[in-house]
């Protein structure tokens, strides 16, 4: 018998939460008429919740890097004048395109990749 492959699934569980924390405000505001099985069970779901385990949304972008293109430059113009600069291209081998924009940019505007050797923070 084949084993069964276990399933990871992510998933947001804010409006969960905020829907628990609702109904257990209202129940609670019931005072003495509360059911207090009902309460502590809100309780405990969402003391689950809370101690599931988190993930980084930035690390499920996939990373690739830019190469440069031996023997092959591309024009930049600035305010300051023209130049060339080394062309570069994306390592996702399903893209390797050739970056348009000519400087070394976070994510690859082809394939969407965000680029490890170039500094990125959301913050």
């Amino acid at each position: 018998m084949a084993e069964e492959k276990e399933i990871t699934r992510l998933v947001d569980v804010g409006e969960l939460e905020a829907d628990l924390k609702k109904d257990l405000a209202e129940e609670e505001a019931k005072g003495k008429a509360a059911d207090i099985l009902f309460c502590e069970s809100i309780s405990d779901e969402l003391g689950d919740l809370s101690n599931l385990p988190t993930i980084d949304p930035k690390t499920l972008r996939p990373v690739a890097h830019w190469e440069d293109v031996p023997g092959s430059y591309k024009d930049h113009i600035g305010k300051d004048g023209s130049w060339f600069v080394p062309t570069t291209r994306c390592t996702n081998p399903e893209c390797r395109e050739i970056n348009p924009c000519s400087l070394k940019t976070p994510f690859c505007p082809m394939c969407g990749f965000r680029m490890e050797d170039v500094p990125y923070d959301v913050d």
